[in-house]
């Protein structure tokens, strides 16, 4: 057995607690992919936001979890509409998905978008659409884990965009 060798002056100290912003930097190690979540709401009209806590949760049947903040705007539509659709982002989105993380009310008049078949809004050049259902939600702190079906997906394929360390990028090369 061997064991890994870690120079202890380096280390974080394990005392909590922990706050947000040492969560933020240590987690924010973890290199993710970026998404924009949308969804549709009779009063509000389309509405979405950037995210990366998208993970699968079941291959059969098809589900993924996402994670809202209780106080947007998208998880109040997500809410009424229990449905949305996450669109995986390419390199070539950054625009867009700085975009979608703010606050903006007029994100859809400033990109291109169309309907999927069941009327959900998509943002063309997406490496990956996937329409989902809501099947559960459940309020951890300040934010919902929300669990849902997936009940169509494509993909195309291409460079993703990714989120390490606070900012967004193209794919990582060796």
């Amino acid at each position: 057995m061997s064991c890994l060798a870690v120079d202890t002056d380096e280390m974080l100290a394990f005392d909590g607690p922990v706050s947000p912003k040492l969560l933020r930097e240590v987690a924010g190690h973890f290199v993710t992919g970026v998404c924009v979540i949308t969804a549709e709401d009779p009063i509000v009209g389309p509405h979405g936001m950037t995210l990366n806590s998208l993970t699968t949760v079941s291959a059969d049947p098809a589900s993924l979890l996402i994670c809202l903040n209780r106080e947007s705007t998208t998880h109040k539509v997500v809410s009424r509409a229990e449905r949305f659709v996450v669109n995986v982002l390419a390199a070539e989105q950054q625009e867009i998905a700085e975009l979608f993380a703010t606050r903006a009310a007029d994100k859809f008049d400033r990109v291109s978008w169309i309907r999927s078949a069941s009327g959900l809004p998509m943002l063309p050049g997406s490496l990956a659409l996937l329409e989902c259902v809501v099947t559960h939600m459940h309020d951890v702190h300040t934010h919902s884990v929300v669990v849902a079906d997936v009940i169509a997906a494509t993909a195309v394929g291409g460079e993703p965009l990714l989120f390490h360390r606070g900012r967004l990028a193209g794919p990582v090369r060796p």
